[in-house]
């Protein structure tokens, strides 16, 4: 059996409670610095309540651990890399979970030591003391590694310990990657959001169409999972787009405020001219729909 690992997790906030859970589950030897003493309190007493164990502290410590996790907003890292600087080494790897910021974001002259890196969980983290599911989103998520040859070897653990799957990004690729991130994690939002308005906006206003349209998703989603890697997520479209139903996309029109019709028609826009380069759309169907599009200014 490997040995366990000696963590310090910096940040007890959404994501630095679910690796602290997570982490805690897996047996390692876990210290966690929350700064606000109630979050503390609440992040202590969730544990317990997990029969989960780790030590919560409300400053960095002294001492030596096998990995620092900086789990803390992009704003506060160099921040937090001039602090470590100001105090010996806590450890020969520091580790942020940014997935914009460059990799070595952690490392300082003074620490030239310190191999550095990141590791970036793809996956929408809510608070998990906010939750009545236990779940973690961790398991099976992509987690984006990069770094110095020790911060990424551990990176790399840590993302198989939790049950991800390790993928290196370098520096250049990441804030394509976090864009993509937030097209789906925070555009979906957006998207759901403007769906339920529009239903109350017709006075459809009872609690089950909000289940229903969430329902809707997660079948769309489950659709868009069964479509091979090699093959375009447009086999798994379907709608008015896809059929080439020009009719029905222009009661769509009719029927939407200003603000969410501009987002419909971009996302129609693109879904029209992508199926019609694969030849899921012939010209004439491509045409009828670019003339409603049109039409919404």
């Amino acid at each position: 059996m490997a040995n366990l690992l000696n963590i310090l997790v910096v940040g007890g906030g959404r994501l630095g409670a679910t690796l602290a859970r997570d982490l805690a589950q897996t047996g390692q030897q876990l210290t966690v610095v929350v700064r606000q003493p109630q979050r503390a309190l609440a992040v202590s007493n969730w544990l317990k309540s997990h029969h989960l164990a780790a030590n919560l502290i409300a400053d960095l410590p002294t001492g030596t651990f096998d990995v620092v996790l900086a789990a803390v907003p992009d704003a506060q890292l160099v921040p937090l890399a001039q602090q470590l600087a100001k105090r010996p080494a806590l450890s020969p790897i520091y580790l942020h979970l940014s997935g914009v910021a460059p990799a070595r974001q952690l490392a300082h002259p003074s620490h030239a030591a310190v191999a550095c890196g990141s590791l970036h969980p793809l996956a929408a983290v809510a608070d998990p003391l906010n939750l009545r599911d236990p779940t973690s989103p961790l398991p099976g998520a992509l987690m984006a590694v990069g770094g110095d040859a020790p911060a990424l070897a551990m990176a790399t653990q840590l993302s198989l310990l939790l049950g991800g799957l390790p993928q290196v990004v370098a520096d250049a690729q990441r804030p394509a990657y976090h864009a993509a991130a937030a097209l789906i994690a925070n555009d979906w939002v957006a998207l759901a959001l403007a769906a339920e308005e529009t239903v109350q906006a017709a006075g459809l206003t009872h609690p089950g169409f909000r289940a229903g349209l969430l329902h809707l998703a997660k079948t769309a989603l489950a659709a868009l999972q069964r479509v091979p890697a090699d093959t375009t997520l447009l086999v798994g479209l379907t709608g008015a787009v896809s059929r080439g139903d020009a009719e029905t996309l222009t009661k769509h029109f009719k029927a939407l405020q200003p603000d969410t019709a501009a987002l419909h028609r971009q996302a129609s826009q693109l879904l029209a001219e992508r199926s019609a380069q694969l030849h899921r759309l012939s010209p004439e169907q491509l045409q009828k729909i670019t003339e409603v599009l049109r039409s919404i200014g």
